[in-house]
């Protein structure tokens, strides 16, 4: 039901508090107009969370807000947060304190985000096996130090190859990269991640899309549920 009124632009705060249950585990709001209201709603009625995607869910979606969700849903073991603008390191931090299970997160087109924060979140996220920076930029050096730390803890890092253009330093200003234009996919290990072998359970509430026309055009398909 839900996902059906996700589709039809009909899921509103006050259809949400009639559907939203304790037995409920997987929860796509993707792109959906959220409020603090709904957001409170969500932690309180389904505290039993494993899995929840706010991909395109615009401004809401802040460190501040993330970590009052996480500090709720201490059950969360994927997340999906890309497209995501307003996230900076800080939240990388916050998730890696609040969400002790969290072992999947999709960040790709977090452009916040910067090579040192991924970095530490590798390092200090203690469930971590799949993480999705697609459009991190970082540089040649930057990239094998990600791979390196990923490879250590049989991570599977989902990175762009370097490419010409800015990226964000650690005190947030742009610098120019002085690499090439050539977009290169790298993962750091091919076995299989743990949200691939994802079990079901409860009464869950998914959505089967796959890649969205945004995705699409920037030859990039964020699968979640």
């Amino acid at each position: 039901m839900i996902r059906r009124l996700k589709h039809e632009k009909k899921l509103t705060n006050k259809a949400l508090s009639v559907l939203l249950a304790p037995t409920i585990t997987h929860l796509d709001l993707e792109g959906v107009y959220l409020t603090n209201k709904t957001l409170r709603m969500v932690w309180t009625q389904c505290p039993n969370l494993k899995a929840v995607s706010l991909k395109d869910c615009g401004y809401i979606i802040t460190d501040t807000v993330l970590a009052q969700f996480t500090k709720n849903l201490q059950s969360l073991e994927r997340l999906n947060l890309c497209f995501c603008s307003h996230l900076t390191n800080k939240c990388l931090s916050i998730l890696a304190k609040n969400s002790p299970r969290l072992h999947t997160l999709h960040m790709a087109k977090g452009p916040l985000l910067t090579y040192k924060g991924v970095l530490d979140f590798i390092l200090k996220a203690p469930a971590i096996k799949y993480l999705d920076v697609f459009y991190l930029r970082v540089s040649h050096e930057e990239q094998n130090s990600l791979m390196d730390a990923a490879k250590a803890r049989d991570l599977m890092l989902l990175l762009r190859g370097p490419r010409g253009g800015h990226r964000i330093d650690e005190e947030g200003g742009k610098v120019e990269d002085d690499d090439d234009d050539s977009e290169e996919c790298v993962e750091s290990l091919s076995h299989t991640s743990d949200e691939e072998e994802e079990e079901k359970d409860g009464e869950n509430e998914s959505d089967n899309g796959g890649a969205t026309d945004r995705d699409a055009e920037a030859g990039y398909a964020c699968s979640f549920f």
